[in-house]
């Protein structure tokens, strides 16, 4: 799994898990006016890996605690109820479980990916590993043409996790949040978003931007 996250970027999240994908179809009910985009008034970067921190730490002080709260353990339960007739005991922790995956993080959420955002370390390990990937040449990753870029914000639309943004008329990317579904690279009516190796094209700042879209301008004006 962390070799295909390095190399192709978060597979399993995108395309193979269930947990994550339920709520996100489940989302496609609500309506969009009604439901909440977090990243909108709050960085989910930080929340994010800090529980990672906070689920690896956990173990050490209070047993299997934080397995309590896992969507995919909530899952099992619902799979064996449907199957067996028989989804154990119904306690406090699930319910809990239920309500933030399917209905606070699922129905309500924009995109429907809020317990993957904030709440797991599988996802937050995937992507940080692909963020580190990414870097290298023959990885897969997003690739972003700004020159193509009409900054429609079809793409920040269409990403589950947003980890797409506008700001100030350019679409910013932040891959500790991504999980290479590529809704951005479908949705975009220009093709300014691809899927491939190379060079990412994604920059925070306008210089490394202009170095990375015409290095050999940058090159020819250092020599000269």
């Amino acid at each position: 799994m962390l070799a295909s996250a390095f190399i192709i970027g978060p597979f399993f999240c995108s395309r193979l898990c269930a947990a994550g994908a339920i709520p996100e179809y489940i989302s496609r009910l609500w309506p969009k006016r009604w439901k909440i985009d977090w990243s909108s008034f709050m960085n989910t970067v930080p929340i994010r890996y800090g529980f990672l921190i906070g689920f690896l730490l956990v173990p050490f002080f209070s047993g299997s605690i934080a397995c309590a709260y896992c969507d995919y353990s909530f899952l099992e339960r619902l799979s064996t109820g449907v199957v067996f007739g028989n989804i154990g005991v119904v306690g406090s922790t699930t319910i809990l479980t239920g309500f933030f995956w399917l209905v606070l993080f699922g129905l309500m959420t924009k995109g429907g990916r809020g317990y993957c955002s904030f709440l797991c370390p599988v996802g937050s390990i995937q992507s940080a590993v692909h963020s580190v990937g990414a870097r290298f040449g023959f990885t897969y990753k997003l690739r972003y043409e700004k020159e193509k870029c009409t900054a429609c914000s079809s793409c920040v639309q269409a990403c589950p996790m947003s980890a797409l943004r506008k700001e100030e008329k350019e679409i910013k990317y932040e891959i500790l949040n991504c999980i290479t579904c590529r809704q951005c690279e479908a949705s975009c009516p220009t093709a300014a978003i691809s899927y491939g190796c190379g060079k990412r094209g994604w920059s925070t700042t306008a210089n490394a931007a202009e170095h990375e879209l015409h290095p050999q301008v940058q090159e020819r004006g250092h020599k000269g």
